[in-house]
């Protein structure tokens, strides 16, 4: 038993509620000066970890008598906060006036008062626990004394950061800068230093590099990790134990500016159907488990995009290089075989670690051209071009099989950035969203649901990505929404997949139409990931 645990253990015993360091002092009978540190420094703890919260007299009190609740602030631009409790229940409205000092992201106990006439509830920060922000990226507001102030980008965080004239770093007025809070003068005005200046606030590069700092993301990796990409790419990959597909015409199909090609497609014309391959790159070839690299991917957990750049998972010597199913190079790769019928159905598979050394990267843009009956692309691209026809024909049978089955196609449309080498935007335009795309798709999907009934049925320990049937509650609302716009159409709300597309199809030929796909989207359930195979609604 730890001491910390004693002394509460002893405090328990004695059943003291609102006492000061005093008073317990006096009942444990301690009167030398060790003793005292050693029992202040374990109620620092208790109260550290919300075993008791302290008042503004100094009073250590058990909060559950108080009716305190633990949970997290999130704030607001406007100098209030919500407080959103651990144990759930309705978000509480903390006016700044009843804040104590606390800020955006704190950890803190607050005593909720009443619900009002309304049904909200206000409450009141009673003690924090942690301060939730221990760094602020804003732009540095200098004064002619030297000293200044940092303003928060992240403008939840309400008050901006005391700097004083020998913590500036030499930052110059109107730079971008990262500061670390040093503490909090009075207990609310938050001060502290800059560790970094990043460079001219608006300048779009620099802004860039601030949401990289703002959100933890690495824009560069440390000489050991780039030392054991560059040991495991130079180290040649068996082939010997995986099936040779280096003689199966291959292509990738991509975006115009993918560097990565981390899938590629083969497809034969077989007497009763088709056989398709769905080749992934291996990246387990060369990020080993608990390797250097995979604790570096585990902390990245993804690449992260902006508008021309990208901050890749893995050093460019795997990421572009080696896990990259570059053309007329031999890769390693996970094959998903496919034996599919003229109705779309799997009737075979086989998954196995392979070889393969792709023949062509097309990308979505030419493959679209070919399949128009672009003469010049498909001489350029004569050894592929009669897959990808025979791709288009398979995907149509594909797409008409979940169809059938109710699956849900929301119109989802996205935009493309373009930037100059300044990070300047020159365009946005929408998203050309073509045949080629829509082939890949269930290519991949055909794959991945292969993949997940294998592993279900085998019963091995595996990821599903889940989507469950939308509430009831949500599908009501729904139903209220589309009376209100004027479109007959009786909502249910044991809904399934196929009753879905229906009313989307029913607000087809509408004014809104538009409305009605983002409206019935925000209904559905969140996709998410899950250890257990829930299904997956849309």
């Amino acid at each position: 038993m730890t001491f910390k645990e004693k002394i509460y253990d002893k405090i328990a015993a004695l059943k003291l509620n609102f006492f000061t360091e005093r008073q317990l002092f006096v009942r444990l009978n301690v009167s030398s000066q060790d003793e005292k540190r050693e029992i202040k420094s374990a109620l620092t703890e208790l109260v550290a970890d919300g075993v008791f919260i302290v008042s503004d007299e100094g009073k250590y009190i058990a909060p559950q008598t108080i009716g305190a609740k633990r949970g997290v602030l999130q704030g607001n631009r406007r100098g209030f906060c919500f407080f959103i409790a651990d144990d759930g229940g309705d978000d509480v409205f903390i006016p700044s006036n009843a804040l104590n000092g606390a800020m955006h992201k704190d950890k803190v106990f607050v005593k909720v008062g009443p619900a009002d006439s309304r049904g909200r509830f206000e409450g009141g920060v009673v003690s924090i626990l942690e301060r939730g922000v221990g760094r602020i990226i804003g732009v540095f507001r200098k004064r002619a004394d030297g000293c200044g102030f940092v303003e928060p980008d992240d403008k939840d965080y309400f008050r901006d950061v005391f700097i004083r004239s020998n913590k500036t770093k030499g930052a110059q007025d109107g730079q971008k800068v990262v500061a670390k809070i040093g503490g909090f003068e009075g207990g609310k005005k938050p001060f502290g230093e800059i560790t970094e200046i990043l460079g001219k606030s608006g300048n779009p590069l620099v802004e860039v590099l601030a949401i990289t700092r703002a959100f933890g993301f690495d824009d560069g990796f440390e000489k050991s990790v780039k030392k054991e990409a560059q040991a495991v790419v130079a180290e040649p990959f068996d082939t010997a134990s995986r099936e040779d597909m280096r003689g199966l015409l291959t292509v990738t199909i991509d975006g115009d500016d993918a560097k990565d090609l981390d899938d590629a497609v083969s497809l034969v014309k077989t007497d009763d159907g088709y056989k398709l391959y769905v080749h992934i790159a291996d990246v387990s070839n060369y990020v080993r488990h608990k390797s250097i690299l995979d604790n570096e991917a585990f902390e990245r957990g993804t690449s992260v995009y902006f508008p021309g750049n990208v901050l890749p998972m893995l050093p460019e010597e795997l990421s572009n290089g080696a896990c990259s199913l570059n053309p007329r190079v031999d890769r390693p790769a996970l094959t998903v075989e496919m034996l599919i019928d003229a109705d779309g159905n799997v009737k075979g598979h086989k998954i196995y670690e392979s070889v393969i050394n792709s023949d062509e990267r097309m990308t979505y843009k030419n493959a679209g051209k070919i399949l128009d009956g672009d003469g010049s692309l498909t001489e350029r691209y004569k050894a592929v071009a009669p897959m990808i026809r025979l791709m288009r024909e398979l995907a149509g049978i594909l797409n008409k099989k979940r169809v059938r089955r109710g699956s849900v196609f929301f119109e989802a449309k996205e935009s493309v950035i373009d930037v100059d080498g300044d990070g300047r935007v020159l365009d946005i335009r929408p998203y050309d969203y073509g045949v080629a795309n829509s082939i890949i798709e269930e290519f991949m999907l055909a794959a991945n649901e292969t993949v997940a009934e294998f592993v279900g049925h085998m019963e091995y320990p595996f990821i599903y990505r889940v989507h469950e049937t939308p509430s009831v509650e949500k599908m009501r609302e729904f139903g209220r929404f589309m009376s209100g716009i004027g479109i007959k159409i009786k909502v249910k709300e044991d809904v399934a997949p196929q009753e879905i597309q229906k009313y989307m199809d029913a607000a087809e030929n509408t004014e809104y139409k538009h409305l009605v796909n983002k409206i019935l989207l925000r209904s559905m359930q969140k996709a998410r990931y899950d250890v257990i195979n829930k299904g997956h609604f849309g």
